[in-house]
């Protein structure tokens, strides 16, 4: 005989909260996604700000407040290179809250540009589509993005 973990009132309401925040993540990022890529098609200069608002409202609807110390070290004006794991989907929205006002670039496999109305705001932002089969394109994409806008190119590693 198995014996099934019993579900307690708690794990319930922890279950229909999650629902809850998904379902508000995607309400959120339906209205906040086309805005932020329509800005872009107007003036790809200023999405950010609207970039930075899809961030921080997901981490508040899902409780999250990031504590990141050393971003006051960044000049202003300069480019980073910054390595980062990618362990949850949450990621780049802490990545963006951490850095402030920064922007950031993200280097992405040429296949996510492949992904209906995602793909299409990866290159309207100004995203780094890199071909990892392809090491000269993927170098000199990199160089076409470092060294002119003082920003943070971002990867993902493992």
């Amino acid at each position: 005989m198995v014996n099934k973990p019993q579900t307690t009132e708690l794990g319930a309401l922890e279950r229909i909260l999650s629902a809850v925040r998904t379902a508000a993540l995607f309400l959120f990022s339906a209205v906040l996604v086309p805005l932020t890529i329509l800005v872009a098609l107007i003036d790809r200069r200023r999405y950010y700000p609207w970039a930075r608002l899809w961030a921080h409202g997901s981490l508040l609807i899902f409780g999250i407040h990031v504590e990141a110390g050393g971003a006051e070290h960044l000049e202003e004006g300069r480019d980073y290179v910054l390595l980062a794991n990618h362990r949850s989907h949450i990621d780049p929205f802490a990545i963006v809250a951490a850095l402030g006002k920064r922007e950031t670039r993200w280097v992405a496999k040429r296949e996510l540009g492949r992904i209906p109305v995602f793909g299409y705001g990866l290159r309207r932002t100004g995203q780094i589509m890199i071909d990892r089969k392809n090491h000269e394109q993927a170098v000199e994409a990199l160089r076409r993005n470092l060294g002119t806008r003082g920003i943070s190119v971002v990867f993902f590693g493992v």
